[in-house]
């Protein structure tokens, strides 16, 4: 056994030696990135009926494309995004997602430029492979709803704040309140973030005195204005903002108007982590027998070790790691709310959150890699992820099963 353990370090190391991830980090990047796009690409049109809540999203675009008046509960954007390959392409099923492939895949760079500028490339190669291989965000890279935009603009924000912080360029800051205000205008819950700004600002020491016009011009009036400016598309110009304000007070009390609402996939916060209760979006017996479904499952390997390294990650913040102590307060801010909402919820309001759970993960990952053996465990670990990755990927992208492998695949009975 021990020969064996130790010709596997001495490939690794020949491998890890040659290719290093340092010196080849584009290309090691590019290949992450190719890959995701191939594979949000692939068969993306092959349902050719609306699922789950596209068809709220989806004819939601066609409205704004055909001015028809109606009621939307969120901010415009999303729907716009997801209007435009419609209106330069026609109205197929590809369409309808191709909007979310392409956020996805850059998704994944933002994901890297986020880790590696708060621990480095490795950091970074280590945080954009998880996310290639995570099934819930690929399954929202897949389908015509707002997550994925959500979460694209939530992390472009937090990047830009952090290399302002990092560089003291005001350009950043300025892209940094444009990128929050985009997310907002996706869902309003966006703004939540302010309390993730201010948590950065406190650790970096910003001097709130000093420059205080930046954080009120660039943090506060420069994305309400975006924020406003998208409720064009609902509203005449001249008024704007009392139009957008009404609005605002009647989606608060829409959202708290499904307080009696039921669904069958709907969870506790809770439960989130633990992918207790994942959404079916689409399942189809067909004629051979086989089942076909879309399941918004996580990776259960990732997300279940992302919870076992957080007592890890919360043991560097207790130690007064920086890097991990940044990463605290977006997390809690962007899943702590939930648990004093007593409205349906379902897993997917969990996805900015983890996030910043997957760039903790990542952290201490990347820290393991610098240890003795860190490479054979790093180089373990991704082996266990992209197995599960692809015993997983029949439910994530649709690929038909026979009814005994589906059955396999619901390892709890929450998931059925």
């Amino acid at each position: 056994m021990k020969k064996i353990f130790k010709k596997f370090k001495n490939f690794l190391s020949f491998i890890f030696d040659k290719f290093s991830f340092v010196k080849n980090t584009w290309f090691v990047l590019g290949l992450l990135l190719i890959f995701s796009l191939i594979l949000r690409l692939w068969y993306l049109g092959q349902i050719k009926e609306l699922i789950f809540d596209e068809f709220y999203y989806v004819n939601q675009a066609k409205n704004y494309l055909n001015h028809t008046s109606f009621y939307d509960a969120h901010p415009p954007l999303g729907k716009i995004l997801i209007g435009i390959p419609i209106a330069l392409f026609g109205d197929k099923q590809v369409c309808w997602r191709i909007a979310e492939a392409l956020f996805g895949t850059a998704f994944i760079y933002v994901v890297y430029l986020s880790a590696k500028e708060l621990g480095g490339k490795i950091m970074g190669l280590i945080a954009a492979a998880i996310f290639t291989f995570e099934g819930m965000f690929l399954v929202y890279s897949r389908v015509g709803v707002l997550e994925i935009f959500l979460c694209f603009f939530l992390l472009l924000a937090f990047y830009l704040m952090l290399r302002y912080l990092n560089s003291k360029k005001v350009f950043y800051l300025v892209f940094s309140g444009i990128c929050l205000g985009l997310a907002a205008s996706v869902k309003y819950i966006a703004f939540l973030f302010y309390d993730g700004y201010f948590w950065l600002m406190l650790i970096y020491n910003y001097p709130f005195k000093k420059d205080w016009w930046k954080i009120l011009l660039y943090l506060c009036l420069i994305p309400v204005l975006i924020y406003c400016a998208v409720f064009l598309a609902n509203f005449p110009f001249k008024s704007i903002f009392n139009d957008t304000w009404y609005w605002q007070k009647q989606s608060i009390i829409s959202n708290l108007g499904a307080l009696e609402m039921t669904h069958p996939y709907a969870s506790k916060w809770w439960t989130w982590f633990w992918l207790g209760r994942p959404v079916c979006f689409f399942f189809q017996q067909l004629s051979d027998g086989r089942y076909m479904s879309i399941y918004a499952l996580g990776n259960p390997f990732i997300w279940w070790t992302a919870l076992l390294a957080f007592p890890v990650w919360f043991w560097m913040i207790i130690k007064q790691n920086k890097k991990a102590f940044i990463l605290l307060m977006p997390f809690l801010v962007m899943v702590l709310p939930w648990a004093f909402v007593k409205r349906i919820l379902y897993i997917y309001h969990a996805m900015p959150a983890f996030m910043f759970l997957v760039l903790g993960l990542s952290l201490v990952l990347s820290k393991i890699y610098e240890t003795k053996y860190g490479k054979i465990f790093i180089a373990i670990y991704f082996l266990l992820v992209i197995a599960f990755f692809v015993y997983f990927l029949p439910l994530w992208i649709a690929i038909p099963i026979s009814p005994t492998q589906f059955q396999q695949h619901m390892w709890l009975k929450s998931w059925i």
